[in-house]
């Protein structure tokens, strides 16, 4: 059914865990595809996880390329109905890719739209990304144009053995993600879109100056009645560069909203406070109330992130605990103990 490619080198013990969560997903003919360039550990990690699945790992003197040369060597070689690209870190969803099995036997889309969010400690407490809520309402099957919504990541796509190798070779040579994403889903004949979470992504701080001088460009290429539209585009991936923005950068983003708010129609800025998102509170908070807002607006905004993240991993902490109150004996086992050693 599904193979999983990934490129590993010197993985750590995030492998172990990641093929963990590998084995609890996988189901019957599917297959891991490993191009392995790195260390000795890692490999025997590999190694390990081969003598219960089914695996093939390839070693190779240099690392693979970026997603889309992995993707083109995993669609030559996989012999299964679908492929899926994974980073070392991802974590799988075993429930949500057993109602993804489901949904590609009956269906038979060339392409899957997986919703994903992050990890922080486990894959039992996962964090939303910034478009998790729009997946409640789309169709099981829905057209290109109701994913303009969702944020543009190739990491999301399942795709059709047997259809994507002879479409991705009339390519340009190196779209960045998100024209191969909005490529993808325009190409696709029949996709199918799953509404759970299937697929983690380790939390990994990201500088947020590449998403904010993509948008200024594309901004400063549109016609002003058309920058709505275009900001509205961009909405998830500014909020995802929002959540995802190490607090060190938060300078970043406050030099930049003055320039994208020069770029905004004036009825798009009396407009602000009603558009969706916290990358909108900011520009919200420059347009009323100058810098200061804008920095006491990011602090609140950082904060609540910042709890948002604690409670999670409160929760998994939790967990932990109980898990070890059960494995281990409790106090008054031990001091039951110490009273009967002491007699002795």
């Amino acid at each position: 059914m599904l193979t999983f490619a990934m490129a590993t080198r010197d993985e750590g013990p995030e492998l172990e865990l990641a093929l963990r969560a590998l084995a609890r997903a996988s189901g019957p003919g599917d297959c891991l595809l490993v191009f392995h360039s790195g260390d000795d550990r890692s490999l025997t990690r590999l190694q390990g996880f081969a003598a219960e699945y089914p695996t093939r790992t390839i070693r190779t003197d240099s690392p693979v390329g970026g997603h889309r040369d992995l993707l083109r060597l995993a669609l030559d070689m996989a012999e299964t109905e679908y492929t899926l690209v994974l980073s070392p870190s991802d974590r799988l969803q075993a429930e949500a890719f057993a109602g993804l099995r489901r949904t590609l036997a009956q269906t038979a889309p060339d392409l899957a739209l997986l919703h994903s969010a992050w990890w922080l400690a486990d894959d039992s407490h996962p964090l939303p990304r910034s478009d998790s809520a729009a997946f409640d309402s789309l169709p099981p099957q829905p057209a290109a144009a109701d994913c303009a919504g969702l944020l543009p990541d190739p990491r999301r796509l399942v795709y059709r053995t047997a259809d994507w190798l002879a479409r991705l070779a009339t390519w340009p040579a190196a779209p960045d993600a998100r024209a191969f994403y909005e490529r993808a889903l325009a190409d696709s004949s029949g996709l199918s879109v799953t509404r759970a979470p299937a697929l983690l992504h380790a939390l990994t701080p990201v500088d947020p100056a590449p998403t904010l001088q993509a948008l200024t460009h594309a901004l400063r290429e549109r016609p002003r009645a058309e920058r709505a539209a275009c900001l509205a585009d961009w909405r998830p991936a500014l909020d995802e560069a929002l959540t995802l923005c190490p607090p060190g950068q938060s300078a970043t983003l406050l030099t930049a909203l003055p320039r994208i708010v020069a770029l905004l129609p004036r009825p798009l800025r009396r407009d602000m406070a009603r558009q969706p998102g916290p990358f909108a509170r900011l520009l919200e908070a420059q347009i009323a109330e100058g810098p200061l807002g804008a920095r006491v607006t990011l602090s609140l905004q950082l904060s609540e992130q910042q709890q948002q993240r604690s409670d999670i991993l409160a929760a998994a902490y939790g967990r932990l605990r109980a898990d070890l109150d059960l494995a281990l004996p409790g106090p008054a086992y031990l001091h039951d103990l110490y009273t009967r050693l002491r007699a002795l």
